[in-house]
């Protein structure tokens, strides 16, 4: 029990991202607790058997000894469902630091998309075979093209920067 404990405080004292080796650890002390767990109960019920029971083997001295022991495996079992607990915690812990990386990840993502989507849409607007687009024969055409786009991408950019902190 206490190396689950030194090993489940170590995982949540890192704060590591979740990984493969933490998530196959993880599993790993959560199975050998639940195997902990039918052990310890399968003891306190044979010892409340034997406490209830009138053996002759038992004398007053040993009958003191299975509510010590008795106790003990109460007290184990507390601190196996504390450990499993703490475990399932951890887990949960890095459950949500994934999902907030991967939210910020795919946030950054969409910001990036929308402002590529902008200028490939104005810019095959002016790319249709017409016979009439704005700016066609003007020197500056593909200056004010630009310029245009650039406009409309400054407030997309402010916007994105006041969701960003929201």
């Amino acid at each position: 029990m206490n190396k689950i404990a030194d090993s489940s405080e170590l995982i949540n004292e890192r704060s590591e991202a979740l990984s493969k080796k933490n998530i196959e650890r993880i599993d790993s002390l959560n199975t050998t607790l639940i195997y902990f767990n039918r052990a310890f109960l399968g003891n306190a019920e044979v010892i409340t058997l034997l406490k209830k029971g009138d053996f002759s083997a038992l004398n007053k001295f040993n009958k003191s000894y299975l509510n010590d022991l008795y106790f003990d495996a109460l007290q184990l079992l507390d601190t196996e469902k504390i450990q499993r607990d703490v475990i399932t915690s951890i887990f949960h812990f890095q459950n949500a630091l994934t999902s907030y990386k991967l939210n910020g990840f795919l946030k950054r993502l969409t910001s990036l998309a929308l402002v590529i989507a902008i200028p490939t849409l104005i810019t095959s607007a002016w790319g249709m075979n017409f016979a009439h687009i704005p700016f066609q024969d003007n020197p500056y055409g593909f200056y004010i093209l630009v310029l245009i786009m650039l406009l409309t991408l400054i407030p997309v950019y402010f916007m994105f920067k006041r969701f960003d902190r929201a």
